[in-house]
């Protein structure tokens, strides 16, 4: 990342991680990005898998919290 961006908690560039082993998510909006490019990192507490849950291990296409995320992202346009 380039710039001032940083996260709204703490103003720091790293953005908090779920614990370990709390098989949760956090998402982490930053600010100061220049205009028109917000950045949003969201990170889970388990692999690097395509449909990530709360509460569990694996893919889960109907309970996944993914789509849920990127639509507010998307809806701030």
């Amino acid at each position: 990342m380039t710039g001032s961006c940083a996260t709204t908690a703490a103003r720091r560039r790293t953005p908090p991680e779920p614990a370990q082993g709390s098989r949760t998510h956090r998402v982490t909006a930053y600010t100061g990005c220049s205009a028109g490019h917000p950045v949003v990192w969201a990170a889970f507490d388990e692999g690097h898998i395509a449909a990530p849950q709360d509460g569990a291990g694996g893919d889960s296409g109907s309970r996944t919290w993914v789509p849920a995320e990127v639509w507010k992202f998307f809806t701030r346009f």
